[in-house]
């Protein structure tokens, strides 16, 4: 968001529901000294009570609103709250056409970033479109960035794969996995770190995975770009 706010000069406006990101986020932006163009508020996107209607120029959402149970009830929060003729755009975590659910393999990698992101059930991206236009948005466009990328790029999800070795994604390594699972446990026991650390870096390999199975055989993307528009003559 600072980063936004940076580029673009804009007023900012954050929502999470973890009253300790919240707190942090809120800190960090006074130490760039721009707690007044970047504020973050607690609460649930689904029910956006923090906003009056027609109150925001415009709403972006990356890799988050994939966390509700049904796309349709945070789109109609952020229609309500957009102003008429506002753009929402966004990048959403959704399985691809090649995603076949009588593969067992599909199955498995969709399971795992579910489980290990604390997803409700992934969705085919056509979801998205459908539920952005039943709360009343025009779709202008989208597209799965990644698919439609051109060249020899570098793999989404390079660095969640352990076969790609570098310093920064060490813990990735069938080695550096071993070797992070044995510190936690003895940073648990002798109280060095909080219970369930462990627990919760074993859930975070599991979403690795599946991001990686998923990215290799292109049933899924994380990168599912889609930009609306709330109609001009919408109340």
């Amino acid at each position: 968001m600072t980063n936004i706010a940076k580029v673009t000069g804009a007023t900012i406006t954050g929502l999470n529901n973890n009253a300790y990101q919240v707190s942090r986020a809120n800190a960090i932006a006074k130490s760039l000294g721009m707690e007044k163009t970047c504020k973050f508020v607690k609460g649930d996107f689904c029910k956006m009570e923090f906003a009056a209607d027609n109150t925001y120029d415009a709403c972006y959402a990356i890799e988050s609103t994939c966390h509700a149970p049904k796309r349709e009830d945070v789109f109609s929060q952020v229609f309500r709250t957009l102003k008429p003729g506002g753009y929402f755009g966004g990048y959403e975590w959704v399985l691809t056409d090649k995603h076949d659910p009588k593969n067992g393999a599909h199955l498995r990698a969709a399971k795992n970033i579910e489980i290990g992101n604390g997803l409700p059930t992934l969705t085919s991206y056509t979801v998205v479109p459908a539920a952005l236009k039943a709360v009343g948005f025009e779709v202008v466009e989208y597209e799965d960035f990644f698919a439609n990328k051109r060249g020899e790029e570098t793999p989404w999800y390079q660095d969640l794969d352990g076969s790609y070795w570098r310093p920064t994604t060490y813990q990735f390594t069938p080695i550096g996995r071993w070797v992070l699972f044995h510190l936690l446990t003895f940073l648990e026991k002798t109280q060095v770190a909080p219970r369930g650390v462990q627990k919760v870096s074993q859930m975070l390999h599991v979403a690795a995975e599946g991001l990686v199975a998923g990215g290799r055989m292109g049933t899924f993307t994380p990168g599912f770009f889609f930009l609306a528009r709330k109609p001009v003559d919408a109340n």
